[in-house]
């Protein structure tokens, strides 16, 4: 009798301390929504600041803005670069020179396997016309 009171009033399937482990991961979730919407304000903050620069832009005639690199691209490029390349010899920036390096030797593979079948494909249909 005590034991079904017990597993009835945790709820049915439910395992006891499970409301203690939603509860925390409830509040995880919402310190870090906010963190990251305090880190997003920042940001934003920052490259209004050096948007203020650009803000005699001028719109042509459809109403778009243009495409221009100018002095502003360049110190939000640099301010982005920042965040991704803390230093030379960081751990981000080995990764990410191993990563291209990755890249580039994929891409001259495709070529390389893509000459191959066009070899290959050649040889058949040669094989087959005669």
């Amino acid at each position: 009798l005590i034991a079904s009171t017990v597993s009835a009033a945790s709820g049915p399937g439910r395992r006891p301390g499970t409301k203690h482990v939603l509860a925390f991961a409830t509040l995880a979730a919402g310190v870090a929504a906010y963190a990251y919407n305090k880190n997003q304000k920042a940001v934003q903050r920052h490259m209004s600041k050096l948007t203020a620069d650009s803000a005699s832009r001028k719109a042509d005639a459809a109403g778009k803005k243009k495409v221009v690199v100018d002095k502003v691209f360049f110190r939000k490029l640099r301010f982005l670069l920042k965040i991704v390349i803390p230093s030379l010899r960081s751990r981000e920036f080995s990764l990410l020179c191993l990563h291209t390096s990755f890249l580039v030797a994929r891409t001259f593979l495709s070529i390389y396997i893509a000459k191959l079948d066009g070899i290959l494909v050649k040889a058949i249909v040669d094989q087959k016309g005669a």
